[in-house]
């Protein structure tokens, strides 16, 4: 399983997200880099942590503002493949994203506005570029689609799959930041069932080698993580271990 660290980006700077708050979030103070800039912390991350897929999150194209093209530019030259959410919408979105040489465009639930939209770009772009993210609060969907608003997650999944998306990004925004356990597991498990190709990754609330473990074991090939390799809870050889393959889930490896 791929151990992803995500990187949020807001007005310049990387910042701390807890429990999607967003008004709230600060620069990240880390064990990584003194600097809270973000392509010196990916610059880090790629030489002491070896990872080679990072997840970018813009706050600011999310909030509806511009997103910080320049940044996410020199992101793209560190040399680590890129996953980025900038808050997608329309088209034109992705085709700016895809001009910036980054590597994946994460489409979001929480911004996507339907089915219709998810196609066109699926046809325009294929499915190795794309992925599908299910935002989710405490286990409700996060959509501003009103066709969506009550559509359980996995639902919602399985009718994006239909329409082309072989990714999939499963995010409670509700445990980002909280180390509490990533609450999308059964949901990861459940979708690995229903869609057993497709590619699987989940995040939010990860703190340990034991929350690695329940999300390998429930079905995810990979794991977005930030503030417990911020705060040092999990090292490089953690990354490095799962990489490798499965890790027995105990007192010996979850002890952090």
């Amino acid at each position: 399983m791929q151990i992803i660290p995500v990187i949020d980006v807001m007005n310049g700077v990387a910042v701390h997200a807890i429990g999607g708050h967003r008004d709230y979030y600060r620069p990240v103070q880390s064990t990584v880099s003194e600097s809270s800039d973000p392509v010196r912390i990916l610059s880090v991350l790629k030489r002491r942590y070896k990872v080679e897929q990072c997840y970018v999150a813009d706050i600011n194209g999310l909030q509806r503002r511009e997103a910080g093209r320049c940044q996410l530019a020199e992101l793209s030259r560190v040399g680590v493949s890129l996953m980025v959410d900038v808050g997608v919408r329309e088209l034109a979105d992705v085709e700016s994203l895809v001009e910036l040489d980054v590597d994946h465009v994460i489409l979001g639930s929480e911004t996507v506005p339907g089915l219709d939209v998810l196609k066109a770009l699926v046809e325009r772009y294929g499915s190795d570029q794309l992925i599908f993210s299910v935002d989710v609060r405490e286990g409700r969907l996060i959509t501003a689609n009103a066709e969506w608003q009550n559509t359980p997650p996995l639902d919602l999944a399985l009718e994006v799959a239909e329409a082309g998306i072989t990714q999939f990004i499963l995010l409670d925004l509700s445990s980002v930041g909280t180390g509490r356990g990533v609450s999308t597991v059964g949901l990861c498990r459940d979708l690995r069932r229903r869609l057993p190709a497709a590619r699987l990754i989940a995040g939010g609330g990860v703190r340990s080698v034991q929350h690695l473990s329940e999300l390998e074991q429930a079905g995810a090939d990979g794991a977005l993580v930030a503030t417990a390799l911020h705060n040092g809870t999990l090292k490089a050889e953690d990354l490095r271990r799962f990489a490798a393959g499965p890790v027995a889930a105990g007192p010996a490896s979850s002890g952090h």
